[in-house]
């Protein structure tokens, strides 16, 4: 098998668009992948989290199940769906990361401006964290806690 080697310096301004519009695409997937995903995984959570509530409100009988039971499938859930979409953000990470790289190799005047440059974004150093991992964190974190203190009766 015959392997085609290239650099940087062979492409020219119309294969670096070809190429960004390639992954810019993938990224789009990605990204609504990952906020679909994220969403239903964290409603999931929540129905099971509060459906001893509801149960108590509504008069349905749950056969008999304890509602500690639900506050232990809701922790793991907690914990299994925020493995998985840091696992869906990684992924977007990486793409992001080539599409990056791709435009940064186009002329000094097209580039993005990055957020940690101070000279042209005051303040945006600040807001350089990925949106992805905070939203993951609040999503997945704030029923993990939930079902720890109702798991110990403190709510």
């Amino acid at each position: 098998m015959n392997h085609v080697f290239f650099s940087k310096s062979d492409l020219q301004v119309q294969d670096v668009i070809s190429l960004a519009d390639v992954y810019l695409s993938e990224w789009k997937h990605r990204d609504e992948w990952f906020w679909r995903q994220t969403f239903r995984y964290f409603y999931a959570i929540l129905i099971v989290l509060f459906l001893p509530n509801l149960t108590e409100n509504y008069s349905i009988d749950l056969i008999g199940i304890p509602a500690t039971v639900f506050y232990h499938m809701a922790f793991f859930m907690s914990l299994f769906f925020w493995y998985l979409a840091i696992g869906y953000s990684k992924r977007l990470e990486a793409v992001s990361k080539v599409y990056i790289t791709l435009l940064k190799t186009m002329p000094e005047d097209y580039r993005r401006i990055s957020l940690s440059d101070e000279t042209k974004i005051k303040g945006g150093k600040w807001f350089n964290v990925r949106l992805a991992y905070i939203m993951c964190a609040i999503m997945f974190g704030a029923p993990l806690i939930i079902s720890l203190l109702r798991l110990f009766h403190i709510l």
